[in-house]
């Protein structure tokens, strides 16, 4: 595929149901816009035709979803460039979780993304690297403003918990319920379940006796016809409501340990993300009850004991939270590495025993088939067996053979990492160029969210004058009926004024999102290890994911002219924008890269094998 796109088509997407009918972002002016583009010919002026035109709306996700996957059909099938044409970069994306998608089309030459009043800024198969690292910054700062949504959110939910007020659904024995309260308003409210409670009631009653086990008591429980709610099932793309299933020892011990049905519940703190234990008579304790208890308190505390002294596992199993958990996987079969921490004895006996972290292939395939590694690595399986020799029959029938892979020390591993951190791309006239783009680009949004906040106050001055109106009326009306109509009419017309300043309000906030934060994000892709060394290893977990998609770890034998030699080595698969920096420095400090790396897998003094 040659040359640049000569059809295309046009997305046109908004975020609300009020921008679809008007304003700066609406469909029809997103169509008019993309459509006059569409007939200059684009920027580099070949486009003649479109194929297709989709608008969609984000609060109908199916539609949306569906459409999206149209459009993007059509550019896997076409035997020709294909230009998406947007208003926006936010217009088609708000994550780097596309990026990949529409990245490996773009290399392929099978799409090409114009953003119309981005520049309009083009990204095609020979887009130079400050266009690309543009897109990259554009998509940041997409995400950043649906981050700042996140945060109001957030903030909101925090004040339900403050409130006493569960967010999600409930447990077995309450259901949720919404009512009217007047025309065009409703609330919602937590009800007790008349059918499920007495069975709820029961199971805390009769563990607390301390004559039942678990499973005892869930066979009791079944044979009484106590059932809960399966989960729904997807049934030609609809979720389905699905059949009551039977309780089991499972559902018993959750059910339990849920201090929800004494007047307390567990969500996890909105702003500081930890799990937190909430009343549901607000903070301070207070208020009314949000919902009625089930069991007291004293009855819950004398369950806990019961099922302490039963050793039911209650308080689940003790996990070890390891540093690269679940992010490094291997080279040789794809597995996940999993972490182990081993105890080993100095030769001094008085010394304390030391611990050290190691990583090793979980060996996943032989579930499958037990003889995968045996049949992928077969000089590894004959070396394997050289080492087995001195094994009993017995113990050789049950053994299979492992995954070349060998042990990792977390030392070493911290050493690669580190190593690649430091790699760094740092060139002043490309951060000068893009911080200039996105000055120009925070202009232009900052003029839309004006427009838009002009419009939405006029729309509630309007209202209160409406009010103001009603109120009188309904001061001097005789007529009762139409006095109730009047005030259905006025608590609809208070609820589209709360939803008017929540609008106003977070518009006016996603004007102090600055460029000067953003930059300052991007800054960070140049002292990585800096800012990971200072960090404590949680956090270091946390910057290590927000940097890598997956790292791929290969040590073991390979073959070279029939000779064995060591082979130590990891690959890291960077995610965007950080990759975009360090594509090209990766190749140019490569050779640098395996010196440092030589140094750091040195076997170390004192520091003796895990395993055979």
């Amino acid at each position: 595929m040659n040359g640049y796109a000569k059809k295309a088509i046009i997305l046109a997407r908004v975020s609300t149901e009020e921008q679809a009918k008007d304003g700066h972002y609406s469909i029809p002016a997103q169509l008019r816009n993309l459509r006059a583009y569409v007939d200059k010919g684009g920027k580099f002026e070949t486009i003649k035709k479109v194929i297709a035109e989709h608008q969609f709306n984000e609060s109908a996700t199916r539609d949306k979803r569906k459409k999206f996957e149209e459009a993007i059909e059509i550019v896997n099938t076409a035997t020709e460039p294909i230009a998406i044409i947007t208003d926006k970069v936010d217009r088609l994306q708000r994550s780097f979780r596309e990026s990949v998608r529409f990245d490996k089309l773009r290399k392929e030459g099978k799409i090409e993304l114009h953003f119309v009043n981005d520049g309009p800024l083009v990204i095609h198969k020979n887009s130079r690297a400050h266009e690309l690292l543009m897109w990259d910054a554009f998509v940041m700062f997409a995400r950043a403003y649906v981050t700042q949504l996140s945060e109001n959110v957030k903030r909101g939910n925090l004040e339900k918990l403050r409130r006493g007020e569960p967010l999600g659904y409930v447990p077995t024995g309450y259901k949720n319920v919404t009512k009217e309260i007047a025309k065009g308003k409703i609330t919602k409210e937590i009800a007790v379940d008349v059918e499920k409670s007495p069975y709820v009631i029961r199971c805390f009653k009769v563990y607390a006796s301390g004559n039942y086990s678990l499973e005892g008591l869930a066979d009791t429980m079944r044979k009484e016809g106590f059932s809960i709610k399966a989960k729904r099932k997807r049934v030609n793309g609809s979720l389905m409501n699905a059949e009551p299933r039977e309780i089991t020892k499972t559902d018993i011990l959750g059910m339990l340990q849920n201090p929800f049905y004494y007047g307390e519940f567990y969500c996890e703190h909105p702003e500081k993300g930890e799990r937190a234990l909430w009343s549901n008579r607000g903070e301070d304790r207070d208020l009314e009850p949000t919902y009625d208890p089930l069991i007291t308190k004293k009855l819950f505390d004398t369950v806990q004991v019961a099922l302490d002294k039963k050793n039911s596992r209650a308080n689940g199993f003790g996990k070890n939270d390891f540093k690269f958990k679940g992010l490094i996987t291997c080279g040789y079969c794809g597995c996940l590495m999993t972490g182990e921490e081993m105890s080993r004895s100095y030769k001094n006996k008085k010394a304390k025993r030391a611990k050290t972290i190691y990583y090793h292939c979980t060996n996943g395939k032989r579930v499958m088939n037990p003889s995968y590694y045996e049949e992928k690595y077969p000089e590894w399986a004959k070396e394997w067996r050289k080492k087995s020799a001195n094994h009993s029959e017995e113990t050789k029938a049950k053994r299979t053979c492992p995954c070349p892979q060998r042990w990792w020390d977390e030392e070493e591993i911290e050493g690669f990492i580190l190593v690649n951190l430091g790699i760094t791309h740092h060139d002043e006239d490309t951060f000068k160029a893009l911080k200039k783009a996105l000055e120009e680009d925070y202009e232009m949004r900052t003029e839309s969210v004006d427009s838009q906040l002009k419009g939405l106050r006029a729309q509630k001055g309007e209202g209160e004058k409406v009010i103001k109106n009603i109120r009188k009326s309904i001061a001097v009306e005789e007529d009762a009926e139409l006095k109730q109509e009047w005030r259905q009419d006025y608590y609809a017309l208070k609820e589209k004024q709360g939803e008017l300043d929540n609008h106003i309000r977070l518009l006016e906030e996603t004007k102090d999102l600055d460029t000067d934060e953003i930059m300052e994000t991007l800054s960070m892709c140049t002292d990585l290890k800096e800012q990971y060394e200072k960090l404590e290893p949680k956090r270091q977990r946390e910057l290590l994911l927000w940097c890598f998609s997956n790292i791929e770890a290969k040590k073991g034998l390979k073959l070279v002219a029939d000779k064995r030699s060591e082979f130590t080595g990891m690959e890291f698969m960077w995610n965007e924008p950080f990759k975009t920096f360090y594509e090209d420095k990766i190749f140019e400090e490569f050779k640098k890269l395996e010196e440092e790396l030589a140094h750091i897998t040195k076997p170390k003094e004192n520091k003796a094998s895990p395993f055979p």
